[in-house]
């Protein structure tokens, strides 16, 4: 297999804007439970940190022989939810590279373990991350 390094670019979420309207408690608690964010009060963390997810990264994704790739680097852009429980869930390859590096990238974030998940108002809540990250083949 070809070993690739990933260096993260950087991880930043997309504004979605939610209505302030005013809600009864009940129908607040279920609008927050069907709603995805974009920010939150506290952001989902992959357990460990930034740092532990670059380690993640580099040390998983492994194109293998079969996938030809003529480029010496290149970047992927990605995006996820991480659910109320910490789960990665609805993966978008929002940008790739070739169809079987973009599998490898795909699957990866599919074994990803659980993040700690985003929490507003002390709840936890769905929040949409993007992660884009730039391959070094040699």
């Amino acid at each position: 297999m070809k070993t690739v390094v990933v260096a993260l670019l950087h991880l930043m979420c997309f504004v979605v804007l939610t209505p302030h309207a005013a809600y009864s408690q009940e129908s607040r608690s279920q609008q927050d439970s069907a709603s995805v964010y974009s920010i939150v009060e506290e952001m989902p963390v992959f357990p460990g940190g930034s740092n532990s997810l670059y380690h993640y990264m580099g040390t998983n994704f492994q194109v293998p022989t079969r996938c030809d790739v003529d480029y010496t680097r290149s970047r992927i852009f990605t995006s996820f939810v991480v659910d109320t429980s910490g789960k990665v869930v609805q993966i978008e390859l929002l940008r790739g590279i070739t169809p079987c590096v973009d599998s490898v990238a795909v699957h990866l974030l599919e074994n990803m373990p659980n993040w700690t998940p985003g929490k507003q108002n002390g709840v936890p809540v769905k929040v949409k991350m993007t992660l884009p990250f730039t391959i070094h083949f040699k």
